[in-house]
Protein backbone atom coordinates (compact mmCIF):
# COMPACT_ATOMS: atom_id res chain seq x y z
CA UNK A 1 0.00 0.00 0.00
CA UNK A 2 1.77 3.26 -1.10
CA UNK A 3 0.38 6.95 -0.22
CA UNK A 4 -0.84 8.90 -3.53
CA UNK A 5 -0.52 12.23 -3.34
CA UNK A 6 -3.08 14.40 -5.76
CA UNK A 7 -3.07 18.07 -7.00
CA UNK A 8 -7.03 19.44 -7.78
CA UNK A 9 -7.80 22.35 -9.22
CA UNK A 10 -10.38 24.13 -11.10
CA UNK A 11 -10.53 27.64 -12.93
CA UNK A 12 -14.57 27.24 -14.70
CA UNK A 13 -18.24 26.90 -13.55
CA UNK A 14 -18.34 26.03 -9.85
CA UNK A 15 -14.98 25.49 -9.36
CA UNK A 16 -15.28 24.44 -5.56
CA UNK A 17 -18.40 22.18 -6.58
CA UNK A 18 -16.00 20.18 -9.30
CA UNK A 19 -13.63 20.23 -6.97
CA UNK A 20 -15.97 18.44 -3.92
CA UNK A 21 -17.52 16.24 -6.65
CA UNK A 22 -13.59 14.70 -7.39
CA UNK A 23 -12.93 13.83 -4.28
CA UNK A 24 -16.30 12.42 -3.70
CA UNK A 25 -15.46 10.29 -6.82
CA UNK A 26 -12.12 9.16 -5.92
CA UNK A 27 -13.45 8.02 -2.75
CA UNK A 28 -15.92 5.49 -4.59
CA UNK A 29 -13.17 4.03 -6.44
CA UNK A 30 -11.32 3.12 -2.87
CA UNK A 31 -9.41 6.09 -3.18
CA UNK A 32 -10.56 8.09 0.07
CA UNK A 33 -8.65 11.40 1.16
CA UNK A 34 -6.49 10.56 4.45
CA UNK A 35 -5.46 13.73 4.13
CA UNK A 36 -6.96 16.83 2.40
CA UNK A 37 -5.79 20.54 2.36
CA UNK A 38 -7.97 23.51 2.29
CA UNK A 39 -8.73 25.02 -0.96
CA UNK A 40 -6.89 28.02 -1.65
CA UNK A 41 -7.17 30.24 -4.82
CA UNK A 42 -4.39 31.37 -6.89
CA UNK A 43 -3.30 33.63 -9.85
CA UNK A 44 -3.09 31.92 -13.37
CA UNK A 45 0.39 30.48 -14.65
CA UNK A 46 2.61 32.85 -16.67
CA UNK A 47 0.51 36.21 -15.87
CA UNK A 48 -2.42 34.18 -18.51
CA UNK A 49 -5.74 36.26 -18.89
CA UNK A 50 -7.74 33.63 -17.10
CA UNK A 51 -10.11 32.75 -14.07
CA UNK A 52 -8.25 32.47 -11.31
CA UNK A 53 -7.53 28.92 -10.38
CA UNK A 54 -9.08 27.08 -6.60
CA UNK A 55 -6.26 24.29 -5.70
CA UNK A 56 -6.43 21.74 -3.28
CA UNK A 57 -4.33 18.37 -2.53
CA UNK A 58 -4.89 15.57 -1.24
CA UNK A 59 -3.24 11.96 0.01
CA UNK A 60 -4.85 8.53 -0.39
CA UNK A 61 -3.55 4.97 -0.10
CA UNK A 62 -3.54 2.56 -2.90
CA UNK A 63 -2.20 -0.46 -4.67
CA UNK A 64 -2.76 -0.21 -7.83
CA UNK A 65 -0.27 0.34 -10.27
CA UNK A 66 0.82 4.26 -11.02
CA UNK A 67 -0.70 4.25 -14.91
CA UNK A 68 -4.20 2.84 -13.58
CA UNK A 69 -4.08 5.72 -11.17
CA UNK A 70 -3.53 8.30 -14.01
CA UNK A 71 -5.81 6.80 -15.82
CA UNK A 72 -8.58 6.63 -13.25
CA UNK A 73 -8.09 10.90 -12.75
CA UNK A 74 -8.70 11.35 -16.26
CA UNK A 75 -11.89 9.66 -16.12
CA UNK A 76 -13.04 11.42 -13.67
CA UNK A 77 -11.33 14.71 -15.48
CA UNK A 78 -13.47 13.94 -18.69
CA UNK A 79 -16.60 12.81 -16.45
CA UNK A 80 -16.78 16.38 -14.63
CA UNK A 81 -16.39 18.06 -18.49
CA UNK A 82 -12.94 18.49 -19.33
CA UNK A 83 -12.27 17.79 -22.82
CA UNK A 84 -9.63 14.48 -23.16
CA UNK A 85 -8.28 15.89 -25.98
CA UNK A 86 -7.78 19.22 -28.27
CA UNK A 87 -6.71 23.14 -27.19
CA UNK A 88 -9.71 23.30 -25.34
CA UNK A 89 -7.57 20.50 -22.77
CA UNK A 90 -4.97 23.00 -22.15
CA UNK A 91 -6.70 26.07 -21.32
CA UNK A 92 -9.18 27.18 -18.63
CA UNK A 93 -10.70 23.77 -17.11
CA UNK A 94 -13.86 22.74 -15.20
CA UNK A 95 -11.29 20.13 -13.15
CA UNK A 96 -7.43 19.17 -13.93
CA UNK A 97 -6.35 16.04 -11.69
CA UNK A 98 -2.43 15.88 -11.25
CA UNK A 99 -0.86 12.76 -10.09
CA UNK A 100 2.37 14.17 -7.90
CA UNK A 101 3.75 11.36 -6.48
CA UNK A 102 3.21 7.48 -5.01
CA UNK A 103 5.22 6.14 -2.67
CA UNK A 104 9.11 6.72 -3.79
CA UNK A 105 8.29 5.90 -7.24
CA UNK A 106 10.53 7.22 -9.79
CA UNK A 107 8.96 6.92 -13.30
CA UNK A 108 9.96 9.03 -16.63
CA UNK A 109 13.88 9.58 -16.49
CA UNK A 110 16.81 8.90 -18.86
CA UNK A 111 18.93 5.69 -18.46
CA UNK A 112 21.59 7.64 -17.02
CA UNK A 113 19.12 8.31 -14.18
CA UNK A 114 18.85 12.13 -14.73
CA UNK A 115 15.80 13.69 -13.92
CA UNK A 116 13.05 14.01 -16.67
CA UNK A 117 13.33 17.74 -18.89
CA UNK A 118 11.86 20.40 -16.61
CA UNK A 119 13.46 19.03 -13.26
CA UNK A 120 15.75 21.11 -12.57
CA UNK A 121 14.87 22.65 -8.92
CA UNK A 122 17.86 23.98 -6.94
CA UNK A 123 19.70 21.37 -5.33
CA UNK A 124 18.30 18.71 -7.82
CA UNK A 125 20.73 15.86 -8.13
CA UNK A 126 20.35 12.41 -10.35
CA UNK A 127 18.77 9.31 -8.89
CA UNK A 128 20.92 6.93 -6.72
CA UNK A 129 20.88 3.13 -7.92
CA UNK A 130 18.81 2.24 -4.98
CA UNK A 131 15.21 4.84 -6.20
CA UNK A 132 12.43 2.74 -6.29
CA UNK A 133 11.06 2.36 -10.18
CA UNK A 134 8.05 1.83 -10.97
CA UNK A 135 6.23 -1.46 -12.53
CA UNK A 136 6.83 -1.38 -16.52
CA UNK A 137 3.83 0.07 -17.98
CA UNK A 138 1.94 -2.25 -20.48
CA UNK A 139 3.90 -0.22 -23.44
CA UNK A 140 6.11 2.73 -24.80
CA UNK A 141 3.17 4.59 -25.27
CA UNK A 142 2.46 3.77 -21.48
CA UNK A 143 5.32 4.60 -20.29
CA UNK A 144 5.75 8.06 -22.20
CA UNK A 145 2.51 9.53 -20.43
CA UNK A 146 3.36 8.73 -17.05
CA UNK A 147 6.35 10.63 -15.32
CA UNK A 148 6.64 10.52 -11.28
CA UNK A 149 6.80 12.25 -9.46
CA UNK A 150 5.00 15.20 -11.06
CA UNK A 151 7.47 16.83 -12.84
CA UNK A 152 6.54 20.42 -12.29
CA UNK A 153 5.45 19.81 -8.51
CA UNK A 154 8.75 21.95 -7.48
CA UNK A 155 7.79 24.73 -9.31
CA UNK A 156 4.62 25.64 -8.61
CA UNK A 157 3.82 27.35 -5.58
CA UNK A 158 -0.28 26.11 -6.14
CA UNK A 159 1.02 22.46 -5.42
CA UNK A 160 3.33 23.23 -2.71
CA UNK A 161 1.31 25.44 -0.67
CA UNK A 162 -1.63 22.89 -0.07
CA UNK A 163 0.84 20.18 0.25
CA UNK A 164 2.93 22.03 2.93
CA UNK A 165 -0.79 22.39 5.03
CA UNK A 166 -1.02 18.56 5.12
CA UNK A 167 2.51 17.38 5.02
CA UNK A 168 5.58 19.83 5.27
CA UNK A 169 8.14 16.87 5.68
CA UNK A 170 6.73 15.43 2.65
CA UNK A 171 10.08 14.21 0.47
CA UNK A 172 10.49 14.44 -3.25
CA UNK A 173 12.04 10.98 -4.36
CA UNK A 174 13.71 12.45 -7.03
CA UNK A 175 15.09 15.40 -5.35
CA UNK A 176 15.60 14.46 -1.69
CA UNK A 177 13.72 17.85 -0.85
CA UNK A 178 10.83 18.14 1.60
CA UNK A 179 8.21 20.14 0.46
CA UNK A 180 8.61 23.20 2.56
CA UNK A 181 12.16 23.72 1.44
CA UNK A 182 10.96 23.58 -2.68
CA UNK A 183 8.58 26.16 -1.03
CA UNK A 184 10.65 28.49 0.35
CA UNK A 185 13.01 28.32 -2.98
CA UNK A 186 9.91 29.53 -4.62
CA UNK A 187 9.65 33.66 -5.22
CA UNK A 188 5.76 33.78 -5.00
CA UNK A 189 4.41 37.04 -5.66
CA UNK A 190 2.30 38.23 -2.44
CA UNK A 191 -1.24 37.63 -2.78
CA UNK A 192 -0.57 35.18 -5.52
CA UNK A 193 -1.63 32.15 -3.59
CA UNK A 194 -4.96 33.05 -0.91
CA UNK A 195 -6.43 30.66 1.59
CA UNK A 196 -10.24 30.29 0.21
CA UNK A 197 -11.78 27.59 2.28
CA UNK A 198 -12.74 24.26 3.16
CA UNK A 199 -14.83 21.49 1.03
CA UNK A 200 -15.67 20.52 4.74
CA UNK A 201 -15.05 16.89 3.51
CA UNK A 202 -12.51 16.07 6.40
CA UNK A 203 -12.08 11.86 6.33
CA UNK A 204 -13.95 9.88 8.98
CA UNK A 205 -12.67 10.30 12.69
CA UNK A 206 -10.30 13.42 11.91
CA UNK A 207 -10.80 16.81 12.73
CA UNK A 208 -10.09 20.11 10.73
CA UNK A 209 -6.38 20.52 8.91
CA UNK A 210 -4.82 23.00 10.64
CA UNK A 211 -3.28 25.86 8.81
CA UNK A 212 0.31 25.99 8.83
CA UNK A 213 3.14 28.72 9.06
CA UNK A 214 4.48 28.12 5.89
CA UNK A 215 7.91 29.15 5.09
CA UNK A 216 7.97 31.01 2.20
CA UNK A 217 9.36 34.22 0.52
CA UNK A 218 6.74 36.66 -0.47
CA UNK A 219 2.99 37.17 0.86
CA UNK A 220 1.60 34.15 0.77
Amino acid sequence: MSQVWIALGSNLGDREESISRAVAKLATLDLPPSRLSHLYETAPEHGLDEPPYLNAVLQTESERDPLELLHILQRIETELGRPPVGPARSGSRTLDLDLLAAGDCIEGVDPSGNAPSGVGAPGSSGIGTSAPVCPEPESADARAELILPHPRLHLRSFVLVPLCEIDPHWRHPLLGRTAASLLAELDVPPGSVRLHGSLGLEPAGSGPYPWRQLPARGGI
